[in-house]
């Protein structure tokens, strides 16, 4: 099964890690925020409306798509940062050493900037908005990985409860 690990590790289609990969190095970072008293946050980012897009624009678009917001984003949260397609339209980004107000400040130049971000679509241009959830702060000992988790994934419900296209920002439960 190890010489299979790197195919399984990395999603196909982005390059990024998998969820599965995700999950291992999300319990590696919050045991390393630990031992070393560092903050540790992540966000959750969804493509809003991408069944629709892929509906009107083709698979083909979506595909591309996916594939420019994965090369943005590993880009934009550096070398540390661990990016990984966690489903279908779905982003976990991993950011180390990170606290609340600057994952905050990310989200926020993330979203902006894929506003500007345009895929040609045959004779015209579409743009799609995403969702972003972001969660962190400094991690305890009762914090668990899936405590992790849940807390992002309410930060981007409440986004979408709102209608998509926005971010919002919690903090670590206590």
């Amino acid at each position: 099964l190890s010489r299979f690990a790197p195919a399984i590790a990395v999603d196909p289609l982005t390059g990024t890690w998998t969820h599965r990969t995700a999950l291992a190095l999300l319990r590696l970072e919050r045991r390393r925020a630990l031992y070393r008293s560092t903050p540790l946050s992540l966000l959750r980012i969804d493509v809003d409306g991408m069944g629709e897009w892929n509906r009107v624009h083709g698979r083909s678009w979506g595909d591309r798509y996916l594939q420019d917001l994965a090369a943005y984003l590993t880009c934009a949260m550096g070398p540390r940062a661990c990016v990984a397609r966690f489903g279908g339209d779905e982003f976990l980004v991993l950011a180390p050493e990170t606290g609340l107000a600057e994952i905050e400040a990310k989200a926020l130049q993330i979203r902006t900037a894929i506003l500007e971000m345009a895929e040609p679509t045959g004779d015209t241009v579409a743009t799609a908005t995403i969702s972003v959830g972001a969660a962190g702060g400094a991690v305890h000992e009762r914090l668990e990985p899936g405590d992790m988790l849940a807390t992002a994934r309410d930060s981007l419900t409440t986004v979408r409860c709102l209608g998509g296209g926005g971010f919002s920002t919690r903090s670590w439960p206590a």
